[in-house]
């Protein structure tokens, strides 16, 4: 007869046993994925691609490598603004789809399959978005939100889902009028965010991508102070990247904190001038930027070399290979350092007399 304690440890054996087993139906490009992500925001982006490369090999039917490579070029379309991966990310989004439905079709109480699905469908609808090719975004973002719904349904654990849910509901409820009249633009913008929340607390694949979405819509809520403290925190973990010191930059100059700013704008810039991204309309951004910072702080001088320089600049810029920010279109940025120019120059001149 077994007595109490034996019974105890089978009990526990057993449980170890299933948890043993549940551990080893992840699939095995999970971990790989995981570095593919990881070394893309580390901008290891040669790295990113050798392993996406390594996923696609051993699992040539799998959609994770093909996202992998996905997640290298938005990352350096993001922070660096540039055109010169938009063929390379139209094909992969494409047949990230096409992977996806076969997925489906192979396992249709899949989440992950339809996590995949939703995401690319939601990324292509962003860049047709950017293209101005509304009919074929129209198409795209219809599919979006129902898969990621159906990724929870199946895999009510696959928490990084709703960072999809989240930043495609919260988007498409404040972006413009055009984008907010299309049918699948419902829903209700705190709920998105709540949905973000989520997936940056539980998420395994996106915790980052659901932090750097937070904080542009913090930014977009002019939630500055959140914003800045979130910005902060990500500097700590990614201190060369561009898009985050330019975000940091103008959250402290919403704060009137000119110096911290004008830190902020010159990092971004060195970090454009030493890179293979240059993009010179963003740099020209900076350096507007870092004068109307010193003209706030009376600092005429400097302010003044810095819109000489911008304008100089200016005309070198070839949106054939670059594309505007998130927040300000190049041409207003030019028409305000233009103003700008035009004040020093004016003050220049009265404290000359």
């Amino acid at each position: 007869m077994i007595n109490f304690a034996r019974k105890e440890t089978i009990a526990i054996l057993a449980v170890l046993v299933s948890l043993d087993c549940i551990a080893q139906e992840e699939p095995p490009f999970y971990s790989l994925y995981e570095e593919a992500v990881k070394n893309s925001h580390l901008e290891n982006y040669d790295e990113a691609i050798r392993v996406s490369t390594s996923i696609r090999e051993q699992y040539p039917d799998e959609p994770a490598g093909v996202f992998g490579f996905i997640a290298v070029y938005q990352s350096i379309t993001r922070n660096y603004r540039t055109r010169r991966f938009e063929d390379e990310l139209d094909s992969l989004l494409t047949l990230s789809i096409e992977l996806a439905k076969e997925s489906i079709e192979k396992d249709k109480r899949n989440g992950r399959n339809y996590f995949y699905l939703g995401a690319a469908y939601g990324s292509r609808c962003l860049f047709r978005v950017r293209e101005g090719k509304w009919i074929d975004a129209l198409r795209d973002g219809s599919q979006v939100t129902s898969n990621f719904e159906k990724a929870v349904r199946y895999d009510p654990e696959f928490y990084d889902a709703y960072y999809g849910i989240g930043l495609f509901q919260y988007w498409m409820n404040a972006q413009s009028s055009i984008v907010r009249a299309m049918p699948f633009a419902k829903g209700n913008r705190d709920e998105g965010i709540e949905h973000v929340k989520i997936a940056l607390e539980k998420g395994r694949f996106l915790k980052t991508d659901a932090c750097f979405g937070l904080l542009a819509v913090y930014q977009n809520e002019e939630m500055n102070e959140e914003a800045l403290q979130l910005a902060e925190e990500l500097y700590l973990r990614f201190p060369n990247n561009p898009n985050l010191n330019y975000r940091m930059g103008c959250l402290n100059a919403l704060l009137s904190r000119w110096g911290e700013a004008v830190t902020s704008f010159s990092k971004t810039l060195e970090i454009l001038k030493g890179s293979e991204f240059p993009c010179l309309s963003y740099q020209v951004e900076c350096l507007y930027h870092m004068a109307r910072c010193e003209y706030q702080q009376n600092n005429y001088s400097n302010a003044q070399a810095y819109s000489t320089k911008a304008l100089a600049l200016a005309n070198r810029c070839d949106f054939t290979q670059e594309l505007d920010g998130p927040l300000t279109s190049y041409e207003d940025v030019l028409d305000s350092l233009e103003d700008l120019h035009e004040q020093l120059g004016e003050a220049s001149a009265n404290l000359s007399k």
